[in-house]
C-alpha cells in the first residue's frame, strides 16, 4: 500500500460539502436576486425620469399656450380699446361737429334775420292770390288787389250773365211765371247769404262743420261771394285784417315767450 502524502488535504465530510453547496446557492440567489432588484430599481428610476421630462416638456408647452393665449388676449384687449377710445373719439368729433353745425344754423339764421330774411318766430299765413305781401304792403301789393277787384267785378258779372241766359231758357220753355219767380228769389236769397258769409269770414274764421253744410248754398250763390271779394278788394287784400291780427297776436306771444327766457337768471322766481 502506498503512504498517503501528508500535504494532501483531508476530504471533509458529505455533511459538511453539502451545506457548502448550500451557502453558494443561497449566495448565488442573493446575487441574482440583488441584480434583479438592482435592475427593477433602475427601470423605475428610468421611468420616474422619463415622466418627470414628459410632465416638463408638457409645462413648457402648457406655458407657451397660456403665453400666446395671454397674448392674444392682450392684443384683443387692446384692440377693443382702442376701438371704444376710436368711438368714443368719432362720437366726440360728431358731437362737435354737431354743436358746430348748430351754432352755426342758428348764426345763419340770427344773420338771414337781420339781412332781411325769414325772421324766428310765427310766420305770416298766406293769402290767396296775395301771399305774405300784405304784411308790409310789398311786392306789388297794390296791383294785386286791382287785380283781385277787377278779376271778381268780371266773374261776377259773367255768372249775371250765365244766370240770364238760364231764365231766358225758362221763359222759352214756358215753364210760367210762378216758377220764374221762385228761381228769382233763390238765386238772389242764396248770393245774399252768401255775400253775407264771405264778408263775416273776412274778419272771423267760420266753424268747419257750418262752412261744410252750407257749401251747397254758397255754390248757388256764388255770385254773392265774387261782388264781397270785389268789394273787400276796394279797401285791403280779403281777409287782410283777420290775417294780421292773428299775426300780431302770435308775434306778442313769442316776444313774451322769448323775453321771458331772456331775463337774467338771479331774477326769475324759484318754483317752490
Amino acid at each position: 500500500m502506498s503512504e498517503e502524502s501528508p500535504t494532501a488535504e483531508p476530504r471533509k465530510p458529505r455533511k459538511h460539502r453539502n451545506a457548502a453547496n448550500a451557502v453558494k446557492a443561497a449566495n448565488a440567489a442573493h446575487g441574482a436576486s440583488t441584480a434583479e432588484a438592482a435592475r427593477t430599481a433602475e427601470a423605475a428610476r428610468t421611468a420616474e425620469a422619463a415622466r418627470t421630462a414628459e410632465a416638463a416638456r408638457t409645462a413648457k408647452v402648457a406655458k407657451g399656450v397660456d403665453a400666446v393665449d395671454a397674448a392674444k388676449g392682450a392684443r384683443g384687449a387692446s384692440t377693443a380699446e382702442a376701438a371704444r377710445t376710436a368711438g368714443a373719439a368719432s362720437t366726440a368729433d360728431a358731437a362737435r361737429t354737431a354743436e358746430g353745425a348748430s351754432t352755426a344754423e342758428v348764426a345763419r339764421a340770427v344773420e338771414a334775420a337781420v339781412v332781411g330774411g325769414t325772421p324766428p318766430g310765427p310766420q305770416p299765413e298766406s293769402i290767396r292770390f296775395f301771399g305774405t305781401t300784405w304784411v308790409d304792403h310789398t311786392d306789388r301789393y297794390g296791383l294785386r288787389r286791382v287785380g283781385v277787384a277787377a278779376g271778381s267785378l268780371a266773374a261776377a258779372a259773367a255768372g249775371c250773365l250765365v244766370l240770364r241766359f238760364a231764365y231766358q231758357g225758362l221763359e222759352i220753355a214756358d215753364v210760367g211765371a210762378f216758377v220764374n219767380l221762385l228761381v228769382v228769389i233763390m238765386f238772389a236769397i242764396c248770393s245774399a247769404i252768401a255775400f253775407r258769409r264771405t264778408w263775416e269770414g273776412f274778419g272771423k274764421r267760420h266753424d268747419p262743420q257750418s262752412v261744410a253744410q252750407m257749401r251747397s248754398l254758397m255754390m248757388i250763390g256764388f255770385i254773392g261771394s265774387l261782388l264781397a271779394y270785389f268789394f273787400r278788394s276796394l279797401k285791403e287784400a280779403p281777409g287782410e285784417k283777420l290775417h294780421r291780427e292773428e299775426y300780431e297776436k302770435a308775434r306778442v306771444q313769442y316776444e313774451k315767450r322769448t323775453a321771458r327766457r331772456a331775463g337774467h337768471p338771479s331774477k326769475r322766481k324759484r318754483r317752490k
